[in-house]
């Protein structure tokens, strides 16, 4: 979900294998053209793009729920206006057992802090909500959660597995904006 040009078409396509499919969307026209221009190229006949609005509040006519093995944010959800709607659409999107993964940005700390306001500035101008901290969001709504950060803090990864019992109403609580 906010699958922008398809940069990471490569990597899932290893994933997904012949038979299975990629879907993407993304509200920009611009980065799903790039992102179509790239799966013709590759010859990949497997790639489904749309141009739709995760985050509106109709969002979840946008995927049938249980109808998906994994979803993956990338740069994405901390963009997107109402990540909270995303976030609950994307988890409704699952089938049991499924795989969810968010790749964001946060302040980098340590020694690389003084890199801070060069991040916020880049942040603010790409329109990123860094304050968020979306992939907190998968330690509170999916099992089996596995974190890695990275760039001194600047690059934030997390990945887990759906939980039954959290398919209709998930953890999140909007950060602020």
């Amino acid at each position: 979900l906010g699958c922008g040009t398809g940069l990471n078409f490569a990597r899932l396509q290893a994933a997904v294998g012949p038979a299975g499919a990629i879907v993407g969307l993304d509200l920009s026209r611009s980065m799903l053209s790039r992102a179509q221009a790239r799966a013709q190229r590759h010859r990949w006949a497997n790639v489904y793009l749309e141009q739709a609005n995760v985050g509106s509040r109709n969002a979840s006519g946008l995927l049938a729920p249980n109808s998906f093995d994994a979803v993956l944010f990338t740069y994405a959800l901390s963009v997107i206006d109402d990540s909270t709607t995303a976030w609950r659409t994307a988890l409704a999107a699952l089938r049991p057992g499924g795989r969810i993964a968010i790749v964001d940005l946060a302040m980098p700390h340590g020694p690389a802090a003084v890199l801070a306001p060069l991040a916020k500035l880049a942040c603010i101008t790409g329109g990123v909500q860094w304050r968020r901290k979306v992939w907190q969001w998968v330690a509170c709504d999916t099992a089996c959660v596995q974190q890695r950060v990275l760039r001194s803090g600047h690059i934030r990864v997390a990945a887990g597995t759906s939980r039954p019992d959290l398919r209709q109403e998930p953890n999140v609580e909007p950060g602020p904006a």
